[in-house]
């Protein structure tokens, strides 16, 4: 059950100590470690710190801390205050011997000790910024975990228990490597995000703790994002057994439609479709396409009555053509830049699995320094040894289209569309280099 404490105090740098000692008391109550004590801490600070700094009389503000399963949500409500958006990025750097950086700084220091910054200024009498901090969990332990018998009689599927899920999270470690989530590592996260309704798991066990597979599958706003199966046994029906599970329990969700983005074998790809690639012409230099193999699985739940979704003109042969090929009706708006101006800074957000060395970049806001920001990112992500850099587009936003060139000539190109992987589709690109 999630809890929630909040309170609401003026903006004056007197009540700093007040605000500091209620998110220590609170964040303990909610069992945070040592650290993640100090970072929300230093987080409420900072940002406390810099609203009174520039508060331009505003009174006073809300500040809510909840716990949220596997992480706590810091929020703060306030009147519209400008928040500096060019520190948000994971590539910022401050410089404190600048006097235009020093006056950002309290922002900067918030938005990289936290796990995520969130910032929502939609409605215009009221600014909301969200810090998240993940609880920190012990790895995973592979060092007593016995090998399972050569036969398992009496099989079947359930939600399992929590020890039979921490057995099944160090399995997927030790049979997939590189191909495991990053969330088997902290067997402990996962029962938070199951406890906290934010994931869901079976297990096919025989209920003597022996653990014969198990999936795990993500709800979202129309989507599930299902990962497995995993089969820890030979032959296939662990596959068909928690497949045909899932389904059964998702089958009156109300979601439109279900994806497996990486699937394994085990999985029946009969029961799916699989996402076919978008017909682009990629560079000569690089012919690289998705193989077949690889390409994700999709399945609909519900009827998909359509949805309007905006292209660039370059775009709408091939995406049209996508969507003739799986039979989805859509409305495509073609929308190009006309002259407006957008804004001063481009912010992305940036998931990185770095147990399979992916990572993939979402948009918050578009700015005239795309182009950098952009290149900031990948020059990032390829120090880290990231193999894997995909671009999402979600298709219902149209200040997007002003992103198209700069991919394009970042060497991010079109590779397939998720229906309804955000707002409405998700159109993803893959960055295969660039092509100057």
């Amino acid at each position: 059950m999630k809890r929630s404490i909040e309170l609401k105090v003026p903006l004056s740098q007197d009540i700093l100590p007040v605000i500091t000692q209620f998110a220590e008391q609170v964040v303990i109550t909610y069992g945070l470690s040592e650290n993640d004590i100090k970072r929300s801490v230093l987080a409420c600070e900072d940002v406390y710190t810099y609203l009174t700094s520039h508060s331009n009389g505003i009174s006073d503000l809300t500040l809510n801390i909840k716990e949220c399963g596997y992480y706590i949500q810091i929020t703060f409500k306030f009147s519209p205050i400008t928040i500096p958006l060019q520190v948000l990025n994971i590539t910022a750097t401050s410089d404190p011997r600048d006097p235009g950086c020093l006056a950002h700084m309290e922002i900067f220091i918030a938005a990289h000790v936290v796990d995520r910054f969130i910032l929502d200024q939609d409605t215009p009498d009221e600014t909301v910024v969200h810090l998240i901090i993940e609880k920190q969990y012990p790895l995973a332990s592979e060092s007593n975990l016995d090998a399972l018998p050569a036969s398992l009689p009496n099989l079947s599927c359930t939600t399992g228990t929590h020890e039979e899920i921490k057995q099944a999270a160090i399995r997927i470690i030790q049979r997939y490597g590189s191909r495991a989530p990053v969330f088997c590592r902290y067997p402990g996260k996962i029962l938070d995000m199951i406890r906290s309704g934010e994931m869901q798991a079976a297990v096919y066990s025989d209920g003597k703790g022996n653990v014969a597979g198990c999936i795990f599958w993500v709800e979202g706003e129309h989507l599930i994002e299902v990962h497995g199966p995993y089969v820890f046994i030979a032959g296939h029906q662990p596959g068909e057994e928690l497949t045909s599970f899932l389904l059964e329990s998702v089958g009156r969700s109300g979601l439109k439609s279900l994806i497996i983005r990486d699937p394994l074998p085990g999985v029946p790809e009969s029961w799916f479709e699989k996402l076919p690639t978008i017909a682009w012409n990629y560079p000569k230099k690089d012919q690289r396409k998705l193989s077949d193999t690889s390409m994700p699985l999709y399945r609909q739940l519900e009827e998909d009555t359509g949805v309007t979704v905006v292209v660039h003109p370059d775009f709408t042969q091939v995406v049209n053509e996508w969507y003739e090929k799986m039979n989805l009706p859509r409305f495509l708006t073609s929308s190009h830049p006309a002259g407006e101006t957008p804004d001063e800074f481009t912010v992305f957000s940036v998931r990185i699995d770095n147990n399979r060395k992916i990572a993939s970049l979402t948009l918050r806001i578009v700015g005239t320094d795309a182009a950098l920001i952009l290149a900031a990112h990948i020059s990032h992500l390829t120090k880290q040894e990231i193999s894997e850099i995909t671009y999402e587009m979600d298709l219902s936003n149209e200040m997007e289209v002003f992103l198209v060139p700069v991919l394009i000539k970042s060497g991010f190109f079109p590779s397939y569309i998720i229906p309804w992987g955000g707002t409405s589709d998700i159109l993803v690109f893959y960055y295969i280099g660039e092509n100057l």
